[in-house]
């Protein structure tokens, strides 16, 4: 039967506020969520090479390379496990590690926060869509790590 066959096809692309989508399109290639804003979501995860950097290693703030290179983006939501060796089981899960590693984006979410804070006030280019996007999910952030295990 289908559901026993090992792959399936893509379910329908669920409906999204799409003012949350453009939010999120703007966060991800925003390099304000970088200690040194030097990098974005997008820097290792290129849409435009098929969600990866096309690195052996990915580099990170202040050009500290990870351990591994980054994984595609593209369609992640359906992994059954998120980074190379399934540590997170969804993409919540997952936002900690690359934002809190110190050899990835290196912030924690107080600064996080603050930085989107001051990013929203001056007018950055995600302004707009922080006021009228609906509000997000909630999960438990963690503490900054050492780790740059994608």
């Amino acid at each position: 039967t289908a559901v026993s066959e090992p792959l399936q096809p893509l379910p329908p692309a669920p409906e999204l506020d799409p003012r949350r989508i453009q939010l999120g399109r703007d966060l991800f290639h925003d390099p304000v969520l970088s200690r040194d804003t030097t990098i974005s979501c997008a820097t290792c995860h290129d849409l435009g090479r098929g969600g990866v950097d096309g690195l052996e290693r990915s580099v990170g703030v202040g050009g500290a390379l990870g351990g591994v290179n980054a994984p595609t983006v593209l369609n992640s939501s359906l992994n059954f496990r998120q980074f190379w060796n399934g540590r997170a089981a969804t993409l919540e899960q997952q936002v900690d590690g690359p934002t809190l590693a110190l050899k990835e984006m290196a912030l924690d979410w107080p600064e996080i926060l603050r930085s989107i804070e001051a990013h929203r006030t001056s007018g950055g280019a995600s302004a707009p869509h922080f006021a009228t996007a609906s509000p997000p999910r909630t999960f438990a952030p963690r503490s900054r790590t050492s780790s740059a295990r994608c």
